[in-house]
């Protein structure tokens, strides 16, 4: 019926009687249709209609509505739904400004990582370049004195043997043409003129010997007649300077040590190398025994000085049993005589310096004094006694 009526109203338009220019119906007197409610009094160029399918289903109003609000194809969406686009827009953009930074931040952090690497490579190369200037340079001066150095050295390793008594290699150890008889080890006896002016012999008891007041300067050797002895000898006006330490044994001692040792020989004897002894040089004779002798040459014993007075309020000193005395603090500094008193005594007496030095000394019957030990500020010195009734004192040494 609608396609009969559709047909109907174009042949109307045809013979001059107008339709509903949209769906064809009939027009009313006001120009509205009263189809569809479209308004046909507006004129063409204003109002401009989709063309449609005249071969199609005739729309009715609410078919024409819902064609006309339908959504074309690139039609911009409501504002609610550009609203959420937006809002969706804008925090897609914040997470891609935020990647931006963090990909800024772990570029930067590689970049320093980098940098850093580069100056620790660096610092590593220049550290191994000053290395290896500092091993060149020693090598260069060592090349300059490599002939210096191989005579010292024999020169060193030949005094420790003849030191210790070892048998020197004869091809090994030719010196100035003398053959390995003559190296040995085992000092000669010096010849002395036991009729010069100089010429003494000197029994030397533990304690210690200051050159040019108990022993005169001079050309000597010690030797050990009895026991064992231990000689220290250093200067007191070169501290820098190295002490030297000697060992003597008795001839009853080596012979003990070789049959202890199985007939090895023993490589310490009774009789020491020449030794030049001049002002301000001290030595310290720690030996069980009182029969270690100074013999030799020199200013003789009319050039001895006398020494200087000590300080007033030095006096003896009674040092307690297993107790710690420091000298400057619990008694005077000064020279003392270290001495041991009582029945059947016996104690050790253990001296420590500040510098870390300490020595050590055994009292008894047989040894009951030790002479002129040096106590300076801040040395201490501990004693243990084996008898309840032995006593150890400091008595000013002069």
């Amino acid at each position: 019926m609608r396609q009969g009526r559709l047909r109907e109203n174009r042949k109307n338009d045809m013979a001059g009687k107008k339709g509903c220019r949209l769906c064809g119906g009939r027009v009313l007197s006001s120009g509205i249709c009263s189809e569809c409610g479209f308004d046909n009094s507006k004129s063409d160029e204003k109002y401009h209609l989709n063309t449609y399918n005249e071969d199609g289903i005739r729309l009715h109003q609410g078919d024409c509505e819902e064609i006309l609000n339908r959504r074309k194809p690139g039609r911009r969406p409501e504002s609610r739904t550009r609203g959420k686009t937006k809002i969706r827009t804008q925090s897609n953009s914040q997470a891609q400004t935020q990647q931006k930074e963090q990909n800024k931040k772990t570029a930067k952090t590689k970049s320093t990582a980098k940098t850093q690497t580069k100056r620790f490579k660096w610092l590593r190369w220049l550290v191994v370049l000053f290395f290896l200037i500092e091993i060149l340079d020693s090598v260069s001066v060592a090349l300059e004195g490599v002939s210096e150095f191989w005579s010292d050295l024999k020169s060193g390793v030949q005094n420790v043997a003849v030191e210790f008594g070892f048998q020197a290699d004869e091809e090994e150890y030719d010196d100035d043409g003398q053959n390995s008889e003559t190296l040995s080890g085992r000092p000669e006896r010096e010849s002395w003129d036991e009729n010069a002016d100089g010429y003494v012999t000197i029994a030397l008891e533990p304690g210690v010997y200051y050159v040019g007041y108990e022993i005169p300067e001079g050309t000597y050797q010690l030797e050990c007649l009895n026991g064992s002895a231990g000689i220290s000898i250093w200067n007191l006006a070169d501290a820098e300077s190295d002490s030297e330490y000697l060992i003597l044994y008795s001839d009853a001692e080596q012979a003990s040590y070789q049959e202890y040792m199985d007939g090895e020989e023993c490589p310490w004897y009774e009789l020491s190398s020449v030794l030049d002894l001049e002002e301000d040089m001290v030595l310290a004779v720690d030996s069980m025994s009182e029969d270690v002798w100074l013999t030799g040459e020199g200013a003789g014993m009319e050039s001895l000085a006398e020494h200087e007075a000590q300080e007033e309020s030095m006096e003896d000193c009674l040092l307690d049993t297993e107790e710690t005395a420091t000298a400057g603090v619990d008694f005077p500094t000064g020279v003392y005589d270290i001495s041991i008193s009582g029945d059947a005594p016996c104690a050790y007496v253990q001296i420590e310096k500040e510098s870390g030095y300490y020595s050590g000394i055994l009292l008894s019957e047989e040894l009951e004094e030790y002479l002129r030990y040096p106590f300076e500020e801040g040395d201490t010195v501990t004693v243990t006694t084996y008898n309840e009734d032995t006593e150890v004192w400091l008595l000013p040494g002069w």
